[in-house]
């Protein structure tokens, strides 16, 4: 291309034949080339590509760190319906909104995904704390990591706290021994999507499992933040204090 241009340029000034202006763009394009800028391609006002989109979350510690207390959802009253991932999300989702839990993050994990709840504050017996109190601990960072929850809930009002993980896999799993902390916990959040995409939520529903994961803390006067391992509740009571068993149990509150 450079050669031709040049070949160009000569000829047009040796015989005048064409307005000096065509050979100024020439003698432009050969500067950009000289220069490495290279030639510009593309009709003008043409965008660039956009970056293309996340297809799969980060994925969740695995095999989760030790939870406060687990529990099987059964998701018999939906499952005429549930036929994708994506249609464990939507169910999820549903009692979330139902239950006031509007902020969510997904995550990876083998075989499916975990949909991640904010930090919240609770009352001794499970139920959710009034708001603002329910959402008034430190907002979430980029990663997941239990001990940023533990940092973040010592500047906390003392009492007690929960995350809660939904993890939704065909595949079997035991939590580590790790204990994660409130810091780690408040960056599960941030660090996930904010949408389950199409990659997972396409895969098939069978033999899929949904296990929720309570992670419980607490604050105690004057004291360090701790994780419960084993907690003060079971799994189930943390779910029907905080509304979800009963919106995932009944299609007609979901």
């Amino acid at each position: 291309m450079k050669n031709y241009l040049e070949a160009a340029v000569f000829s047009e000034c040796a015989t005048n034949q064409r307005p000096v202006t065509i050979v100024a763009v020439a003698l432009i394009y050969l500067t950009l080339a000289s220069c490495g800028g290279g030639i510009p391609t593309g009709s003008p006002g043409t965008k660039s590509a956009k970056p293309p989109a996340l297809n799969k979350p980060p994925a969740f510690p695995w095999p989760p760190p030790a939870a406060s207390a687990e529990e099987i959802v059964p998701l018999s009253a939906y499952h005429a319906f549930l036929h994708t991932l994506a249609d464990v999300d939507f169910v999820l989702s549903n009692a979330f909104r139902t239950n006031g839990y509007v902020e969510k993050s997904y995550y990876a994990v083998p075989g499916g995904f975990a949909l991640v709840t904010r930090l919240e504050q609770i009352n001794i017996d499970g139920t959710s704390k009034r708001l603002p109190s329910r959402w008034s601990t430190a907002p979430p960072t980029p990663e997941f990591s239990l001990a940023y929850y533990l940092s973040a809930l010592f500047t906390a009002i003392p009492g007690y706290y929960r995350v809660i993980v939904f993890v939704v896999s065909n595949e079997p799993f035991i939590q580590t021994e790790r204990r994660a902390g409130p810091e780690e916990a408040l960056r599960w959040l941030r660090a996930g999507l904010n949408v389950l995409p199409e990659s997972i939520g396409s895969q098939s529903y069978a033999n899929a499992v949904c296990t929720a994961l309570i992670y419980e803390f607490e604050r105690p006067p004057g004291g360090e933040p701790t994780l419960h391992l084993p907690g003060k509740l079971g799994a189930q009571t943390h779910l029907k204090k905080s509304g979800l068993w009963s919106s995932l149990s009944n299609p007609a509150t979901p």
